[in-house]
């Protein structure tokens, strides 16, 4: 065989068993049905919230995932509610030996984890899905460390 047409061949068969180089990708999401789409499609429990947010659950937790910045970013939100219970000491604990995830106290003195997604350019689907499940990951781990109490208080908070 002739060394142009070898290696012709050879660049032809190169090519037939590869796989397709992956897109770079553009994503932004534009609603809640899109962003829980993308979740579905990889098996997490979502539910429509409203046309801004999903909730993502991972029972028995839960946590608001927000479309922002017009769909260039996600934000999730899991707060601890109703109590004003949150101690600064365990909030500074787990921004000081976490990367992913920060710890707040809100004006009415509840702990809450947020974690933020930037999307857009070479952000793919994919890195949607390993962040959620990320964040999912996280849900016990703060609600353990972080929150005051894991179960109800013997007596009603007199609210």
């Amino acid at each position: 065989m002739k060394p142009l047409a070898l290696l012709i061949l050879v660049l032809v068969l190169a090519g037939c068993g590869s796989a397709p180089a992956p897109s770079t990708g553009d994503l932004t999401v534009a609603d809640s049905a899109q962003l829980a789409a993308i979740f579905s499609a990889a098996d997490l429990d979502v539910t429509v919230f409203d046309d801004g947010s999903v909730v993502l659950k991972e029972y028995p937790l839960q946590v608001l995932v927000f479309i922002e910045d017009e769909g260039e970013s996600l934000q999730a939100v899991f707060p601890f509610v109703g109590v004003g219970l949150g101690d600064p000491a365990k909030v500074d604990r787990w921004n000081g030996e976490r990367r992913f995830g920060r710890a707040y106290i809100d004006e009415d003195g509840d702990p809450l984890l947020a974690s933020d997604l930037l999307l857009g350019e070479g952000v793919r689907e994919e890195a949607v899905v390993a962040w959620g499940k990320l964040v999912l990951s996280m849900l016990p781990v703060f609600r353990d460390e972080v929150w005051p109490r894991q179960t109800p208080a013997a007596e009603p908070l007199n609210e």
